[in-house]
């Protein structure tokens, strides 16, 4: 199949791609910057923005898209929170674009990467198909917004869409390339893994009273890879006409920041120092997944079965690194 990746020099993006030409399809990536592991590939990458109809199009005829994954909404909330109108005028007016460029080219088949910030901070958990979306900061409001969008399209115009809602994504690949070993990205454990290396003096813990099991804020982790493995399995789902697939892909496990801290010691073997702050608007107190159905739905397990698993999938690259030099 023909696949458009939005955003394929991203993390999450890039190791989409990397799944799908694992699966034999043919692949095009648009996004604003080319990474080096994409020139040595087979890819078909075009640097610009998805916002751009033209030039949106123009990549729509050439490469003849049956399918779009759309994995470049930008994602942090504490930028988000910082700065709403770049979340709003990506992740909003800029897929409004996209979408466009899309049913003018009769592309109506949509995966799409969406997180957990739509749901907000929940009374009742785990997250399930039932729950009620409510979000409580500008990066959960711009990809509700999204989803809803969505839905309204295949209502009106019959597309067929996936929504693959992620929890904090972290871990490399067995062969990662070097790009993403000496760029981890943002987040919590990239954070610790940069402590360890020396990169980073410690780690900013924000709030300790919440109500959870050691006061600090908890959240559901996947393997990035896991995460991908799951948006092929539901492309298969999309076959038929104006239909709609909804999951939330995780390990399905309420982990606080000190839990993450503290497993990320035991498998490097070092000291990580932190210092406590207060909480962060627009932060949820806790946050995780009910996977059963994901899980059932899509035969899907992940590989990564624990929150080690992930970590150390990160370390092993820096202590082979070692071992080389």
């Amino acid at each position: 199949m023909n696949i458009l990746v939005i955003g394929g020099s991203g993390y999450v993006g890039y190791h989409l791609v990397k799944a799908l030409e694992s699966r034999g399809h043919r692949i095009s990536v648009i996004d604003l910057v080319q990474i080096p592991t994409l020139l040595d590939s087979s890819i078909s990458f075009y640097e610009g923005d998805a916002g751009n109809i033209g030039f949106v199009s123009d990549v729509l005829r050439r490469e003849s898209i049956e399918m779009v994954i759309h994995a470049a909404g930008l994602s942090r909330v504490d930028e988000a929170v910082a700065i709403p109108m770049r979340y709003y005028s990506n992740n909003v007016i800029g897929s409004v674009f996209l979408l466009n460029a899309l049913l003018a080219h009769n592309v109506k088949k949509i995966i799409y990467v969406s997180s957990a910030a739509v749901f907000g901070a929940q009374e009742k958990l785990p997250i399930t198909d039932a729950t009620n979306r409510i979000p409580i900061n500008p990066l959960g409001y711009s990809q509700l917004f999204f989803e809803e969008m969505l839905e309204s399209l295949r209502l009106t115009y019959g597309i067929s869409y996936a929504i693959m809602r992620a929890p904090n994504l972290a871990g490399l690949s067995e062969k990662e390339h070097k790009h993403f070993v000496e760029n981890l990205g943002v987040g919590l454990i990239p954070s610790i893994i940069e402590c360890a290396l020396g990169k980073r003096e410690k780690i900013d813990v924000y709030g300790t009273s919440y109500p959870t099991i050691d006061g600090t804020a908890s959240r559901d982790y996947l393997h990035v890879d896991d995460f991908c493995d799951a948006c092929l399995n539901v492309m298969s789902h999309l076959e038929v006409r104006c239909e709609k697939q909804i999951f939330n892909v995780g390990l399905g496990k309420a982990i606080s920041v000190k839990e993450v801290i503290s497993c990320a010691q035991e498998v490097m073997g070092k000291t990580i120092a932190t210092e406590d702050f207060p909480e962060r608007e627009g932060d949820p107190d806790r946050i995780y997944f009910d996977t059963f159905g994901t899980r059932t739905a899509l035969d899907w397990h992940p590989k990564y079965e624990t929150l080690k698993d992930i970590i150390f999938s990160i370390w092993r690259n820096f202590e082979l690194s070692d071992k080389e030099a």
